[in-house]
């Protein structure tokens, strides 16, 4: 997960970025933005997706082309949702004042994972008769309110028999979508491999050698930044006491 202060917004908004590690929604890359409210950190920021993507915890978009991905939603205040926004589990956020954004990133975390979907698909199972699979995971309540307030039309997908495959072909779709060139590689009115005017994260398009030789240099071992400080220490110190003493140092 890769994260950015809004240039505008720098204590108030954030650009992010993540790629789910395993799960329905590997490997694709999914861009969000958080918003933190004044009431933060009592209340939890907000998460908008500006990537489509088909999940029954988020609102979804009308069309693919809402113009949402070129124009980040609006900073707090707002009524009511708007597309793309991640409704958070009720568990999701500590009560009181103790709240931390790192709270609704491990929330998104969860989210994209086959934990949560499984969950999803117990819950949904388990209101139809079909709850007794003890592969499945327990039925989650606070899920189920979450997914009924993002997205009533999942939801009532997800009751049906066939809930479960139907979603999985929606996730592949919105998994292949965020990782097609255009989605990766657009600027949307900046330079590859910048954070635009707007903050969104893109990134640059490179030939499989120039991948490997900056990995290639990534990797390459270095001197400890502490233990060559200390070397250069010692060094002076010995030409210090050398020079005092009327030698040369070694």
């Amino acid at each position: 997960m890769y994260l950015h202060p809004s240039p505008s917004h720098p204590t108030s908004r954030w650009h992010a970025v993540y790629f789910p590690p395993s799960g329905p929604y590997f490997p694709g890359a999914f861009r969000f933005v958080v918003d933190f409210p004044p009431q933060y950190p009592t209340a939890p920021p907000r998460l908008v997706f500006t990537s489509p993507i088909a999940h029954p915890l988020v609102v979804p978009l009308v069309t693919k082309d809402a113009g949402i991905m070129d124009h980040p939603p609006p900073l707090y205040p707002i009524n009511g949702t708007v597309p793309g926004e991640f409704v958070l589990p009720a568990h999701s956020w500590p009560p009181g004042d103790s709240g931390r954004a790192v709270h609704v990133l491990a929330a998104v975390r969860y989210a994209l994972s086959r934990t949560m979907f499984d969950t999803l698909v117990a819950t949904a199972s388990s209101l139809h008769g079909n709850g007794d699979d003890e592969a499945l995971p327990e039925p989650d309540a606070a899920l189920r309110a979450a997914a009924i307030a993002a997205n009533p039309a999942a939801w009532m997908s997800l009751l049906r028999p066939d809930g479960r495959n139907t979603w999985l072909a929606a996730i592949d779709a919105c998994v292949r979508d965020s990782v097609a060139d255009d989605a990766l590689f657009s600027s949307s009115g900046g330079e590859n491999g910048r954070v635009t005017a707007e903050g969104t994260i893109v990134f640059s398009s490179m030939d499989e050698e120039r991948v490997q030789e900056i990995v290639a240099r990534m990797v390459q071992p270095s001197e400890n930044p502490t233990a060559l400080l200390a070397r250069q220490l010692q060094a002076r110190l010995s030409a210090t006491t050398a020079t005092s003493t009327g030698l040369t140092p070694p």
